[in-house]
């Protein structure tokens, strides 16, 4: 009875030993979270100025984002996929660049859309500690590379460095989106800057 006994308390020690191997080798892939197809953001900073702080001045009206469209919209002629990229320029607080390139298909029949030219209302748009930033202003609708609606009142909302909804006006675009915004995912946040620093640092443009 005393062997048995001795049995069951290895087997039980055996049984946590393994258990808590298991959880240290899954560990890497529960803090990694992936955004978007093709693309993963470790651990978003809380706070993506306090990163750097000690390296470089940070301005927080001077980055580069990026990231990846994947949405869905439904209409009276069914249900739409959109897939496509999307990329984001601040420099000195002035939205210089907003460019969106997308496919849309139904599963019978495709079209492209493009956003062009975005003209914010605000000249002073700054990027917040946690990645967040909210822009309204007009920007011009392409379908097959041809610009078909220009300055349409929208809205480009990034929350927390992680995704983003852009939103048009329905009547301004024939309600083609069906008063639907469009998501996607952010796949890079980073720092950039138009004057080289000290010790010969040249920094990513903000172009």
């Amino acid at each position: 009875m005393l062997m048995n006994y001795n049995r069951r308390i290895v087997v039980r020690t055996l049984a946590l030993v393994f258990a808590f191997c298991l959880f240290v080798a899954l560990t890497p892939s529960i803090i990694n979270i992936p955004i978007g197809k093709g693309h993963n953001l470790t651990k978003f900073p809380q706070d993506l100025f306090a990163q750097s702080a000690g390296k470089s001045e940070i301005n927080p009206g001077n980055f580069i984002v990026k990231g990846r469209i994947d949405s869905a919209i439904y209409t009276v002629s069914g249900k739409w996929n959109a897939i496509g990229n999307w990329n984001l320029v601040l420099s000195d607080g002035a939205l210089k660049t907003f460019n969106t390139d997308m496919v849309w298909n139904n599963g019978t029949a495709a079209h492209s859309h493009e956003f062009r030219n975005f003209d914010a209302k605000t000249h002073h748009v700054v990027l917040a500690p946690d990645g967040t930033v909210k822009i309204k202003g007009k920007m011009d609708v392409g379908t097959n590379h041809l610009i078909t609606w220009q300055k349409v009142p929208s809205e480009i909302d990034i929350e927390k460095g992680k995704i983003i909804s852009i939103s048009l006006d329905d009547e301004k675009t024939n309600h083609h989106f069906g008063d639907q915004a469009i998501h996607g995912t952010v796949s890079s946040i980073k720092q950039c800057n138009n004057t080289p620093g000290p010790e010969m640092q040249v920094p990513t443009p903000c172009v």
